[in-house]
């Protein structure tokens, strides 16, 4: 099984329990780790591009 200590809680959280109740397989729950870092990657890069921008509106950009 992949590392996902580096997703968030809750993400670990709906994987996990997607895989233990079989409704996703293994296959699939790779490719969902690997969707969450690549989003992550995405976010931290627009964060950095964004610099000083207030934090409320980077919030806003991302939800």
């Amino acid at each position: 099984m992949r590392n996902i200590l580096y997703l968030t809680a809750e993400q670990q959280l709906d994987l996990v329990q997607d895989l233990a109740s079989g409704r996703i397989n293994k296959n699939k729950f790779k490719v969902q780790v690997e969707a969450y870092r690549t989003r992550k990657a995405a976010l931290d890069w627009l964060r950095s591009q964004l610099g000083d921008i207030d934090t409320e509106i980077v919030a806003n950009l991302v939800t």
